[in-house]
């Protein structure tokens, strides 16, 4: 998300987490002439990093945004927005 700050890009990361929480998908199956439906909830963690602060380089963004969607948004208990830290 070129020229935005990285508060910003956090909050757009958990309006994003929370459209996907909230938002059921519909599972449609036809057999034998039968019909039905189901809903499936699902959730989404998201690691956020920014550019120039956390990183030089796209490869190092990558990595960081990883880092801290593993450390900062899994083991923290799932379905989270986690930024990275140095």
């Amino acid at each position: 998300m070129p020229e935005i700050s990285k508060d910003d890009a956090i909050g757009w990361a958990e309006l994003i987490r929370q459209t996907i929480a909230n938002r059921p998908f519909i599972l449609k199956q036809n057999i034998d002439g039968r019909s039905s439906s189901t809903k499936v909830y699902i959730t989404a963690s998201i690691g956020v990093a920014a550019a120039p602060e956390d990183a030089d380089d796209p490869l190092a963004l990558i990595r960081h945004a990883d880092r801290a969607l593993y450390v900062g948004a899994k083991r923290a208990g799932r379905n989270r927005v986690a930024e990275y830290v140095k």
